[in-house]
């Protein structure tokens, strides 16, 4: 194993049990998200499945000069989703939401890969 999960379409479609008892319970309790549940269950299974590809994908990729891009773009769009979703309106979008985006991506690369110092990142658990 490669420290990926394998999970197959049976497993995936026993996931969708509990989104269907939850569109039971909407429908008894007469609640009116049918519509909602559906429609971000579609949008979840397709941005996962897109997600899927394209990272398939960077990861065959062996050309630093085209995955550097990648990981720029994926981390201005996850600081622009978290900066949605902030409510402070003091705070400009390219400090620290980029900062603290990229931060964390190179801390966490760095602690897969075990070269950071023992002292801060203790990589014996990794």
């Amino acid at each position: 194993m490669n420290g990926a999960l394998d999970i197959g379409y049976g497993q995936l479609a026993l996931s969708l049990i509990f989104i269907l008892l939850a569109g039971a319970a909407s429908l008894r309790l007469r609640l009116g998200i049918e519509r909602d549940l559906l429609w971000g269950t579609v949008r979840t299974v397709s941005q996962l499945a897109l997600m899927a590809v394209v990272l398939t994908w960077v990861f065959e990729v062996d050309a630093w000069y085209v995955v550097l891009p990648i990981y720029v773009l994926m981390i201005l769009f996850a600081a622009r989703i978290i900066r949605g979703r902030v409510r402070a309106t003091n705070i400009r979008f390219s400090s620290a939401t980029c900062w603290s985006v990229t931060s964390s991506w190179i801390s966490s690369s760095r602690r897969a890969r075990g070269i950071c110092p023992s002292i801060f990142f203790p990589s014996a658990a990794w």
